[in-house]
């Protein structure tokens, strides 16, 4: 017991054996409507999605993922490699943007409305309110504007089976 303790240790302080990402990892956070980017440290063979309606996960090349932002929510996303072996493990919510957003309240005849646009470049766009996003309220009354043809991707690198890198 105390070779193989040993061992495994050995192994860990030379960086040749790493473990996937605990269970307690930090989630993974992907903006709603956006694509982030997952690079792994070994080719992936299949990955898994607990809640598919909340995050699209796309294989594009044996090492890089495409992680979609479909509806506000939680999931978990499991990556496997060779043999069926773990390669990533974590958890991943999407949430609407925030930063650049404001919301207006709307007169109507039935009270008000919020309305909500995200501000860039000295405009706004209209978009569907978080609360809309996240089913806890109805949409909009005017459409949506369409999205736009450049999704923001992050280049993130994936290292010891932990995601690192900004948003």
């Amino acid at each position: 017991m105390k070779t193989a303790i040993g061992l495994i240790l050995a192994l860990l302080i030379l960086g040749v054996w790493r473990p996937a990402a605990a269970a307690g990892a930090e989630p993974l956070l992907v903006t709603y409507d956006k694509v982030r980017l997952v690079r792994l440290d070994a080719a992936a063979r299949r990955l898994i999605v607990a809640n598919p309606a909340v995050a699209d996960v796309s294989l594009e090349t044996p090492t890089l993922l495409y992680i979609f932002g479909k509806a506000p929510g939680e999931t978990n996303l499991v990556v496997l490699g060779e043999d069926d072996r773990p390669l990533l493990s974590l958890p991943v919510v999407v949430a609407p943007e925030t930063e650049r957003t404001v919301s207006v309240h709307v007169p109507t005849n039935e009270g008000s409305a919020v309305r909500t646009y995200s501000c860039a470049a000295g405009r706004c766009v209209h978009i569907a309110s978080p609360e809309a996003l996240a089913g806890t309220a109805a949409p909009a009354a005017a459409p949506a504007a369409p999205s736009s043809a450049e999704a923001a991707v992050t280049p993130m690198s994936s290292t010891a089976g932990a995601v690192q890198g900004g948003r």
